[in-house]
């Protein structure tokens, strides 16, 4: 049995001794400045090596640091990468001149060392962009159809000065909406003061168009082509949420004619037609000749889509004549609406005396008509007749008609709308002649088709007076 072993260890040093093994250092082999926290890759050949590697860092032919006692055995070209400033006992800022690497087969006696020494030096200053604080979006909680503006300011938190970059903005929303992708072009910005920007403000507006909740994306450095400290901060986002909106109308009814000293109650209903629940809201309700000078102000609660409410107001009136009412929700304008304008409905009621009203007809006599019209004019010179209706009774009269009959013009019909007690309504006509003379003209008030009262009148047209040459 000792015979065998001691053939066995014979023959392998035998064999060893015949088969030739090198190791040559090709990187680094001199001139080369490493930074600490870099990567750098450290590469060998070796011929006939059997055993892992060990990899040292000497300095003045005095062993440093083992950079790695275990790397993989192998041959040809090898590689390790190293980052500069780690150990197998830890981490060391240690840094200067006469730094050089050595590769050695481990239990053997084989290895190599860099030609030339190499340089380590510490660590290189970085930027570090970054998004600072919180993205604002403002109104912070924006109704459909609001502008919203979004802005953010980008530092860089360290010293050494970042080179220009592009930081990039990106909206989505709900399904309709369509991503927006915003580019902004960002200086060289530094910590250092004194040394130029050390910030940039960006800002951006879009408006909501949809319900939904909307992100708003902003990254600094959007092509990744600055080395920083830190890469992680580059990026930040805010979400905002579009709620429906509501949608208040008002419909008023109660608004016909009254007889003096009837009681008259207007009531006002308050709809939300729209998809979001109403806050609680003001209703401003208007009665002409009604007691507090007619204006009244209500408490409207909270609607949900669809519920609506009543509110009225009542007189007595004890004076004839026409008179106005309104009313108006959200009159302070505080909510935020779909639609703003059926917030408002008004108009007029008549107060008449006893029974002489007759909606349905017209009394001739209520009725007074003249003219307002040039005495003459010229041959093709337009003129505008003014035929002048007033309503002389102490009722509102119905709706009529007017036919204004012009010499050498076709007849026109205008339908004139209700008149109240006082109200003047004008006609106008335009009217121009090619010939000379005196042209007739005539206004008929009908009425149940029946011509109720006629006004006359003439215009003289005068020839154009001739220059002799």
């Amino acid at each position: 049995m000792k015979i065998n072993l001691f053939l066995t260890l014979f023959l392998v040093s035998f064999y060893t001794q015949l088969s030739p093994q090198s190791i040559t250092v090709t990187t680094p082999n001199g001139g080369e400045e490493w930074a600490i926290g870099s990567a750098k890759t450290i590469q060998w050949t070796a011929d006939g090596t059997r055993n892992p590697f060990k990899i040292t860092l000497w300095r003045n032919n005095a062993l440093i640091h083992i950079i790695d006692g275990n790397v993989p055995a192998g041959n040809g070209i090898l590689s390790y990468t190293w980052l500069v400033g780690k150990y197998d006992t830890g981490y060391d800022s240690i840094s200067g001149d006469g730094f050089k690497i050595s590769v050695k087969e481990k239990t053997v006696n084989v290895s190599d060392t860099s030609n030339n020494p190499l340089k380590i030096v510490s660590p290189q200053a970085k930027p570090d962009l970054c998004v600072s604080g919180r993205i604002s979006v403002q109104p912070e909680f924006p109704k459909i159809g609001d502008r919203v503006t979004v802005s953010a300011t980008i530092t860089n938190l360290n010293t050494t000065k970042s080179p220009p970059c592009a930081a990039k903005l990106t909206i989505t929303g709900p399904v309709k909406f369509q991503t927006i992708n915003k580019y902004f072009n960002v200086p060289s910005l530094s910590n250092l003061v004194g040394d130029g920007l050390n910030a940039q403000s960006i800002r951006y507006h879009y408006t909501v168009r949809e319900m939904g909740v909307y992100k708003n994306v902003l990254t600094v450095d959007s092509h990744d082509v600055i080395e920083e400290d830190n890469e992680e901060n580059n990026e930040k986002s805010r979400f905002t949420r579009v709620d429906p909106v509501c949608d208040l109308a008002v419909y008023v009814t109660g608004v016909g004619d009254i007889r003096i000293l009837g009681n008259k109650k207007v009531t006002t209903e308050v709809k939300n037609i729209g998809p979001g629940i109403s806050p609680p809201s003001k209703l401003w309700l208007f009665l002409e000749g009604a007691s507090h000078g007619g204006a009244n102000v209500m408490d409207v609660p909270a609607l949900n889509p669809g519920q609506s409410i009543k509110r009225s107001i009542s007189n007595r009136f004890y004076v004839p004549g026409k008179k106005a009412y309104k009313s108006w929700i959200d009159f302070k304008e505080e909510i935020t609406e779909l639609n703003e304008a059926n917030n408002i409905e008004s108009g007029h009621f008549h107060v008449y005396i006893g029974d002489h009203f007759d909606p349905g007809g017209i009394d001739p006599e209520c009725l007074a008509i003249s003219f307002s019209a040039p005495i003459k004019t010229k041959i093709n010179e337009r003129v505008t007749l003014i035929a002048k209706v007033k309503n002389q009774y102490p009722n509102k009269s119905a709706p009529f008609k007017i036919n204004f009959i012009v010499q050498d013009h076709r007849t026109t019909t205008f339908h004139i709308p209700e008149l109240f007690p006082n109200e003047v309504f004008d006609v106008p006509y335009s009217a121009r002649w090619s010939n000379a003379g005196t042209k007739q003209f005539s206004v008929t008030i009908i009425s149940s088709d029946t011509n109720c009262q006629e006004c006359k009148g003439s215009i003289a047209v005068e020839a154009l007076t001739k220059i002799r040459p």
